[in-house]
């Protein structure tokens, strides 16, 4: 390699005696050309020295992961050189719902594009539930430091939605930008807040390493891993307690927190001062499982006014969270303006809920009538599960004021039904207790699957027919066509 370096030294030397190159600002637009052979000469032996320098230096390993700001991967280690590094997060993870068409740029101070990104890169399909996706986390993107800019723009049926929102970066900062698409565009919160007092005595080893890193000091350890937590999200997980589990909070594919099972008690909601309202904070520990609720379908006109209030509550009646209706469909930029009212009363709102028996009260307003009375409807949601609810406009002739369509989303798959005729009441009966309760009403039944397998069916519209997904002898999803 020396001698080839100065064998080419000595030949550029040469060749550049008394040579006269145009200068770059005299360069023709066309394609530039030598003024001597010897120029041509000194040329070759300038780009080859290059070429073998490159070599020589892509060849040393120097410790330093290089990653070019703005790459769409947003690659590399967290907070590296005079780079930071950003998440957003949007929703929920771990919760299946539709999927959000959702477009992000990142802007330095003069307005420069550093990166293009979708929201779709993190999408995946929900197992089970067709048309459904759900994310494993945030979205990760270099950046340089500086003032900078996030716009957001969030498509809709009717609606699409854009936001801007300006933030500051510091070489090595790691920061969560949480969008909300309201007052203000996006919360920004950085990581240490983020994982304050999440990592136990035995994670602390592990902070600073890739996952890879921590499964293997984990396993030499005779511990096993698992992710609770990635780029600014904190996933569904199980409650079962293993002592020798280490679960891993990750931002950029590093390792930010980490803690055994049982190091720390992590409470299932936080008390609320005096002078505030709060919802009831779900701990990233907890299964979670979705509550889906629709509208029942019914022929007509949109009233203006029109919307209902949704409260959910978990088995300790505590207040999970309080929903409108407008803003869900808002959420999803579908409005109720004139025009194709169809995606505002089709809009399906999904919440995230404790596995287990969840509460939902809901309280309708149709102008200009006065609100009407609550309806409170209690619903069993399976770990990582979703059960679907529809809501009727006025009470039928039992009572009811809503109906559980699907006790799971397999059940509501067989059913097959997204927009069925509600059928109250018949969830949780056995068949011999549907066959009563449907002869009472003057319906008929049509069983559509039994234990996981479906049955044949027509495409005939019956209203008074009510189909039936069967398990283990019950009923597990009900409507009528």
């Amino acid at each position: 390699m020396n001698d080839l370096r100065e064998r080419l030294n000595r030949l550029a030397d040469a060749a550049a005696e008394g040579v006269e190159l145009t200068p770059p600002d005299q360069l023709p637009a066309s394609r530039p050309r030598w003024r001597s052979g010897p120029a041509l000469i000194a040329a070759t032996a300038v780009v080859v020295i290059a070429a073998v320098t490159v070599a020589v230096l892509v060849g040393r390993d120097d410790g330093d992961d290089d990653v070019a700001v703005g790459g769409n991967d947003g690659g590399g280690s967290a907070g590296q050189g005079n780079d930071a590094v950003v998440a957003v997060t949007y929703g929920d993870a771990s919760v299946s719902t539709d999927p959000v068409d959702l477009a992000l740029r990142f802007l330095d101070a003069d307005g420069t594009v550093i990166s293009e990104r979708s929201w779709s890169e993190l999408e995946q399909p929900t197992e089970g539930v067709p048309e459904q996706t759900v994310v494993m986390g945030g979205l990760a993107q270099r950046v340089p430091a500086g003032e900078l800019r996030l716009e957001a723009s969030r498509g809709g049926t009717l609606l699409p939605v854009q936001c801007s929102q300006p933030f500051t970066a510091a070489p090595g900062d790691r920061l969560i930008l949480r969008l909300e698409f309201g007052a203000t565009c996006a919360q920004v919160e950085s990581v240490e807040d983020w994982v304050a007092n999440r990592t136990g005595p035995t994670g602390v080893d592990y902070i600073g390493l890739t996952q890879a890193e921590a499964d293997d000091r984990a396993q030499a350890a005779g511990l096993t891993t698992r992710v609770v937590a990635a780029d600014g999200m904190d996933l569904a997980v199980t409650m079962d307690f293993r002592p020798d589990r280490l679960n891993l909070v990750l931002f950029d594919g590093i390792v930010v927190a980490a803690q055994l099972d049982g190091e720390e008690v992590v409470p299932s909601g936080l008390e609320c001062p005096d002078n505030a309202t709060c919802d009831t904070v779900i701990s990233p520990l907890v299964p979670v499982g979705s509550l889906a609720v629709d509208l029942e379908p019914v022929e007509g006109m949109f009233i203006e006014g029109f919307d209902v209030t949704l409260q959910f509550y978990d088995a300790g009646d505590n207040l999970l969270a309080e929903r409108t209706w407008s803003e869900s469909a808002s959420a999803t930029g579908t409005t109720a303006a004139a025009g194709d009212v169809d995606p505002y009363y089709t809009h399906v709102l999904r919440e995230p809920v404790p596995s287990g028996t969840n509460r939902l009260v809901t309280t309708m307003r149709i102008n200009p009538d006065p609100e009407g009375p609550p309806c409170e409807t209690t619903v069993d949601v399976g770990q990582a599960d979703v059960a679907r609810v529809t809501l009727l406009f006025a009470p039928d002739e039992q009572g009811a004021c809503a109906s559980i369509a699907a006790a799971t989303a397999e059940a509501d798959q067989l059913l097959g039904m997204p927009r069925g005729l509600p059928a109250p009441g018949f969830v949780g009966l056995s068949e011999n207790e549907a066959m009563d309760e449907a002869a009472s009403r003057g319906w008929t039944v049509r069983v559509l699957a039994r234990d996981g397998e479906g049955e044949t069916r027509t495409d005939d519209y019956q209203p008074e027919r009510v189909n039936l997904v069967l398990e283990d002898g019950r009923v597990v999803a009900a409507a009528r066509s």
